[in-house]
């Protein structure tokens, strides 16, 4: 809930399954879900006329005696076993296979670092917090470096996260972990950004390629790849349907399509993505811009 007021308007969506456990676990699962929407605090206990009330019906499906408090401590106390290790094992590692393909690479590789915290408060007095007056004629493609870029404002709807004020402060850490960004700048409003992350393993990534809408179709994203400079590094980098506008997403072929037109023209190979990928996304590619004088890796 608190997540949804900072980032979706306060709108979320609750959901259940199962039905297991029916005296001792779903009437406290949604209590807590109740509890969150109405913003009231979770009891300490369970309401004794309640446990009184479902007693013995619940003694007769072996859920006896009904909780006491409305949370357990991790597994009700019980050591996992071999079963309940492995399937959290593999919640785990489905969990991250939708992160990687719902959540944009930026925010993934910006959590990962330390770069932001979508529980972090906003924050303050940052440049950011408001658009610059509408930029007149072309932007300028720039190098950015951090005292730079805390000079200048962040338009909405360049990179994720939504907020600019968020974005503006992520792009900030990121440059001062040693992230590479060029940004088309008109005046101090910054209406595109390519960011490539510090080197790891020799090789780079392409974190993310975002244009204002009132700037799309200038050939700015293409200009913002074309000036990108890391000659002593692949620069590699994986798109999926993530990558895209929340707001105004089109159709995911033609996404893909330009983006593979985009990083063709600045000198990537692309590249099959990895079969798991492909059958969640089949429109996910890969691409590598290998480094200068390297001719295969």
């Amino acid at each position: 809930d608190r997540l949804s007021h900072r980032h979706a308007g306060g709108r979320w969506l609750a959901t259940g399954g199962g039905g297991y456990d029916a005296y001792r676990v779903v009437p406290r699962s949604w209590s807590l879900v109740w509890l969150a929407g109405a913003h009231r605090d979770v009891p300490g206990e369970t309401p004794i006329a309640w446990r009184e009330r479902w007693q013995e019906e619940g003694a007769r499906y072996g859920q006896a005696p009904l909780p006491t408090t409305f949370e357990d401590v991790p597994n009700a106390g019980v050591e996992l076993d071999p079963t309940q290790a492995a399937a959290e094992a593999r919640s785990l590692e489905t969990a991250e296979s939708v992160r990687r393909l719902v959540v944009p690479r930026l925010l993934q590789v910006a959590r990962d670092r330390g770069w932001w915290d979508p529980e972090a408060a906003t924050s303050k007095g940052s440049p950011a917090a408001l658009d610059a007056s509408p930029v007149m004629g072309d932007p300028t493609i720039l190098g950015i470096e951090a005292p730079a870029w805390e000079r200048l404002r962040l338009a909405t709807r360049v990179i994720a996260p939504a907020d600019p004020v968020d974005g503006h402060a992520l792009i900030l850490a990121a440059l001062r972990a040693g992230a590479t960004v060029t940004a088309a700048v008109g005046g101090t409003l910054v209406v595109g950004l390519a960011v490539v992350g510090p080197p790891e393993n020799g090789a780079r990534e392409l974190l993310a390629v975002g244009v204002a809408p009132a700037f799309r179709q200038r050939g700015l994203a293409g200009a913002l790849l074309a000036a990108l400079d890391a000659p002593d590094a692949d620069i590699r980098t994986e798109i999926t349907v993530a990558e895209r506008d929340q707001i105004e997403p089109i159709d995911s072929s033609l996404r893909a399509s330009i983006a593979k037109r985009l990083l063709e023209q600045a000198g990537f190979e692309i590249r099959a993505a990895d079969a798991d990928l492909r059958a969640a996304d089949p429109t996910a590619i890969k691409a590598v811009r290998l480094a200068t004088g390297t001719t295969s890796r």
